[in-house]
């Protein structure tokens, strides 16, 4: 598989991110049939598992107003630990630790722009 193959139709390519496939090789066991392909008799050998896999092309994304009493900013190595509890309590199925979290920021593809954090402000005025 080529990047432009993948680039051009990922969720049909690779069950696995293009990154991922290159740095780790085919990891995947899984056989991808898409809903439109699937015939019952061609895959009785296979078990059945249905996922998703979410795409997104990044064009025209819309500009979202942030409420604010919200501050959005870069994740600090001091929050690591938070994100890493938010996304267990996320996900029934999914448990991360503080140094999987950290591992991910240390990765080629992560970049600081796309992955962060909001936090609450609180605002005290003063009463007259």
């Amino acid at each position: 598989m080529t990047k432009s193959e993948y680039i051009n139709n990922p969720g049909r390519m690779a069950s696995l991110p293009f990154w991922k496939e290159q740095k780790y090789g085919n990891l995947s066991t899984m056989k991808i049939i898409h809903e439109e392909n699937y015939l019952e008799s061609d895959y009785k050998v296979y078990s059945k598992k249905h996922y998703f896999k979410l795409t997104h092309r990044l064009n025209e994304i819309p500009r979202q107003e942030i409420d604010s009493t919200l501050e959005v900013g870069e994740i600090k190595k001091e929050q690591i630990e938070l994100v890493a509890e938010f996304i267990n309590q996320c996900y029934k199925n999914i448990h991360v630790s503080k140094d999987e979290v950290k591992k991910w920021m240390e990765e080629r593809v992560y970049s600081r722009v796309a992955y962060f954090i909001t936090t609450h402000i609180a605002y005290w005025t003063k009463r007259d």
